[in-house]
């Protein structure tokens, strides 16, 4: 009987927690409610809040139907360096236009062009998001949120979709739907701006440390 309760706490503890990120960056995904636009007024509020961002340190959930939640940290120091650890011993690591892949699980990296990553654009300083041929920025809202979309001019780039706090405009995530069409849905769980970060988190590594222990 006792074991019975331990599960159904644990089963409604589970509920609560996802319920808690229900209403996130992915709701704005093929949302025919939402009216989409290119406000000057905050989208320019939008760009002034993410370049205060210098330096970041956040936590993260993923979430995506059929696997396991996934979390992880990330750091990003603008221009271009970004290292983000992720639960699943893998980590991608960006240093000035370079970025790169490591499974640790496999052993592998992997070069990607900066170009095909989804957060590439906050990693520019300054993050512009008005009059540019690469992307182009939408807003909508609804009573308690805004959303930002993001769409790249490369037909093979999926939208992205940001969410703030429509009061702060605080950054709280984002999502996109992935090359199976499953919807990719990440939750920061906190974020910092620290004075400063170890320069070695955005170091390019040939033997990444834990290769050896795959």
């Amino acid at each position: 009987m006792r074991l019975v309760v331990v599960c159904f706490m644990l089963l409604t503890l589970s509920q609560r927690f996802h319920a808690a990120f229900a209403a996130d960056a992915g709701d704005a995904i093929d949302n025919p409610v939402l009216a989409w636009t290119q406000d000057s007024e905050i989208l320019s509020r939008i760009e002034h809040n993410l370049n205060a961002l210098k330096q970041v340190q956040a936590t993260y959930i993923q979430l995506e139907e059929g696997k396991p939640d996934q979390t992880g940290t990330l750091y990003w120091k603008r221009p271009n360096q970004m290292h983000l650890k992720m639960s699943t011993r893998q980590y991608l690591i960006v240093k000035s236009g370079t970025a790169v892949f490591y499974d640790l699980n496999l052993g592998q990296r992997t070069y990607i062009s900066i170009d095909d990553l989804p957060l590439s654009f906050l990693l520019q300083d300054p993050v512009v998001l008005r009059n540019r041929t690469d992307y182009t920025f939408q807003v909508a809202h609804d009573e308690t949120r805004t959303f930002l979309r993001v769409l790249p001019q490369s037909p093979d780039q999926p939208p992205l979709y940001f969410l703030f706090d429509k009061k702060t405009l605080k950054l709280m995530g984002w999502a996109y739907v992935d090359p199976v069409g499953s919807p990719i849905r990440t939750h920061l769980t906190s974020l910092q701006q620290p004075e400063s970060l170890n320069p070695d988190l955005f170091k390019l590594r040939q033997n990444f440390p834990g290769f050896e222990k795959r």
